[in-house]
């Protein structure tokens, strides 16, 4: 071989080795950090789309205050356990207001032990009975939702009173929900305690 081949050779061969140290020094890390810079891209994006705008999140944080009140509210609807003997005079007084009148209010004795050992909330099943006419009667369901107290009806039996043109024998089957004081007032302290984070 003469020098000017091994030059050559030798020229080729060191352009080789920078190639390769270009490709193996250079080149890979950054096509690998490319890559890692590409996940993270993907990641961010990806998150900005989950993310909820200022004004969306207003608006859910106001429905969620009208929710809380909207329960408060409800909850307050509830009887006490404690006022269970005062049932009858509270049924009798919407009654009245409706223009009804109160014949009877007959609780499920089987279940008034089990309200004693209820922890939160628990349901009363009642009978009522009331007489008045079909307007008066229909005004006093109407009203079911303004109740100082919570009512859910499951049944309803109107019977014509022999005597009168007008008046009606009025049967109520339902329920009755009651709480335990001390419900309402933790659930007063849990919402001081929201109110103040």
């Amino acid at each position: 071989m003469d020098k000017s081949t091994k030059q050559m050779v030798l020229i080729g061969g060191l352009c080789l080795a920078l190639m390769i140290l270009w490709i193996v020094g250079f080149y890979l890390p950054t096509l690998q950090e490319v890559g890692v810079l590409e996940k993270r891209l993907a990641t961010l994006r990806a998150k900005e789309q989950q993310k909820i705008s200022e004004g969306a999140n207003r608006t859910m944080q106001s429905v969620v205050d009208n929710l809380r009140i909207l329960v408060d509210e409800q909850e307050r609807r509830l009887l006490p356990t404690e006022k269970l003997l005062d049932v009858g005079r509270a049924i009798e007084g919407v009654g009245k207001q409706y223009g009804l009148r109160l014949v009877s209010v007959t609780p499920d004795y089987e279940s008034l032990s089990v309200i004693m050992e209820q922890k939160a909330f628990c349901e009363l099943p009642i009978t009522t009975e009331f007489r008045g006419t079909f307007q008066e009667f229909t005004r006093f369901m109407d009203g079911l939702p303004d109740f100082p107290f919570a009512l859910r009806v499951h049944g309803v039996s109107l019977l014509k009173e022999s005597q009168s043109r007008t008046e009606l024998k009025i049967e109520l089957q339902g329920v009755i929900v009651l709480r335990k004081e001390e419900t309402l007032e933790r659930s007063n302290e849990n919402q001081g305690v929201r109110n103040r984070t």
